[in-house]
């Protein structure tokens, strides 16, 4: 559940680092930077995302903690 996630995230930043370096070098295109934003705005949605999933994720187990506890 949280893990495709997490490996987008880092795909996502591996990808961003390259453009960074494009983009520090002065040899980024138009497209390059259009490219970095929305890179940028898609981790950001990946972490937003991880963290409800995340949240979710602690909000089962305690369910299951509390229905081990009935049992």
């Amino acid at each position: 559940m949280v893990q495709p996630l997490i490996e987008e995230k880092r795909e996502l930043q591996a990808h961003l680092k390259k453009i960074e370096t494009s983009l520090e070098t002065g040899a980024a295109s138009e497209s390059e930077k259009e490219l970095f934003e929305q890179l940028q705005a898609e981790m950001g949605s990946c972490s937003t995302q991880i963290g409800r999933k995340t949240e979710q994720l602690r909000m089962a187990e305690e369910d299951i903690l509390r229905l081990e506890k009935k049992v």
